[in-house]
């Protein structure tokens, strides 16, 4: 008997398994892929763990663009570039930062030291005196500043009148003269925030190093030192600050468009973070660069490109004033009414809950929301919608595209993680993230860029 009925037999049976995929739309194979093969939180692990926090003008920045590059080419991507738009003092800290208490008891501290400042160049141990704020409280310890850790009891940012400013300031500059080690400040909560100003020390003017320690730490060196017991600190913090400014710039990556390649779908968030001691820059803004990433390489692996170009932007220069998107902006005046609609994610690890927009608008999004609703029924994003987009747009990166009437949005996030408790703190770690809010917010962001890259028309400005 002849083998080729089994073989039209065999080949029409491998013919019926394969019509689901054959049928699956280009929108399935979207939410398969995010879905059930997500890299998210791979990209996550490797920005945090093994590269870290990434102040702008930082090495670690240097290493994380690079590496975005690198991923991005890897997937097939076109036009992947750094595209540098000024330079910063580089400044980066070395690893091992450290501050303890070591007598009467050992106690860790937890602490940040401002970017941009002095570090200790090693560690330096000495006794905790409470700072003066009047000339005679200064004479009183005059003779125990030299090598001593200053300790405030109030907190750092805490009000003060004009009088008692202008008597601190001169308090300040002679405490300087008597030789202390430093400057120990307390937040106002268990949380420590760093923040930085750009610049290099003037070698005119010496710093003398200060360091930021929880509320708690602050009041147990207090409580010793009313009781008359000596306290001595030791902080180890070093800093270096590049020879000559660093380039810093955006990395841009892009799918271009078989139809209208000139018409351009912007999803995008900033790479860079605050880099305190504890911090791995993870949730501000580590998961939005890994949704950007993750989006990238889903979108990458269609069989087809869509209508329109669809550009992956890593912002730099965020933390200092959105530094990154507003040089955009300035180089890309010309073609700002060819941007379809720009998405920013910078706002955390919680799944994406929707974004405000208008009635015309609405109608883009609800299509995609439904889609997004099906597949994850608790974690359903909505419209808000509003009479007319805003002039003005916040803190993020969408903001200077909302001045100049590009569509621009910045997701609201939903869930059970508290922002508040990691923004630019020592919380600020991968262990603080779900990957089920991670999975979601991709698979809305690709379901997202890739129907306003094919559709019909632009997204309407009003």
């Amino acid at each position: 008997m002849s083998l080729r009925p089994f073989r039209l037999f065999a080949a029409a049976l491998a013919l019926v398994a394969a019509l689901p995929t054959l049928a699956a739309t280009l929108e399935d194979r979207i939410v398969d892929e995010a879905e059930n093969r997500s890299q998210a939180m791979r990209h996550l692990s490797h920005l945090c763990e093994k590269i870290g926090p990434r102040l702008t003008g930082s090495e670690n920045l240097d290493k994380a663009s690079r590496w975005a590059m690198e991923r991005f080419r890897a997937w097939g991507l076109k036009n992947v570039r750094f595209e540098q738009y000024g330079a910063m003092p580089g400044f980066d800290r070395e690893p091992g930062a450290s501050a303890r208490m070591v007598a009467p008891v050992r106690r860790d501290l937890e602490f940040t030291a401002m970017a941009w400042t002095v570090g200790t160049n090693g560690p330096v141990r000495g006794p905790a005196v409470v700072a003066p704020t009047t000339m005679d409280e200064l004479m009183a310890v005059k003779d125990r500043l030299r090598g001593a850790w200053v300790v405030y009891r109030e907190p750092a940012g805490g009000g003060r009148s004009a009088a008692a400013s202008r008597a601190n300031t001169e308090v300040e500059e002679l405490l300087d003269k008597a030789g202390i080690a430093g400057r120990v400040r307390a937040a106002s909560s268990e949380r420590v925030q760093t923040h930085g100003r750009p610049g290099r020390p003037d070698p005119d003017k010496p710093q003398k190093p200060w360091f930021l320690v929880r509320a708690s730490d602050r009041d147990a060196i207090l409580d010793f030192l009313a009781l008359g017991t000596p306290v001595i600190l030791e902080f180890d913090s070093r800093h270096r600050f590049s020879k000559e400014d660093r380039p810093i710039g955006n990395v841009i990556a892009e799918i271009p468009g078989r139809e209208r390649p000139e018409e351009v779908v912007i999803l995008s968030a900033h790479l860079d973070s605050w880099d305190g001691p504890g911090s791995q820059g993870c949730q501000d803004n580590g998961t939005g660069s890994s949704i950007v990433l993750e989006v990238a390489r889903v979108l990458s692996r269609l069989p087809e490109r869509p209508k329109r170009t669809i550009r992956f932007i890593l912002w730099s220069g965020e933390e200092q004033g959105l530094l990154g998107s507003s040089a955009y902006v300035r180089a890309n005046e010309a073609s700002l009414d060819k941007i379809s609609a720009v998405f920013v994610e910078d706002a955390g690890g919680g799944y994406d809950a929707g974004v405000t927009c208008t009635e015309k608008q609405a109608a883009f999004f609800r299509p995609v929301f439904d889609r997004i609703a099906r597949e994850f029924p608790e974690m359903v994003p909505t419209v808000r919608v509003v009479e007319r987009m805003p002039t003005r747009g916040g803190g993020s990166d969408h903001a200077p595209f909302v001045a100049r009437g590009v569509p621009a949005f910045f997701w609201r996030k939903g869930g059970s993680l508290s922002y508040g408790l990691i923004w630019h703190t020592q919380y600020d770690r991968i262990d603080q993230v779900r990957p089920e809010y991670l999975v979601q917010a991709c698979t809305t962001n690709a379901l997202t860029v890739w129907t306003l890259a094919n559709a019909p028309t632009l997204l309407p400005r009003e």
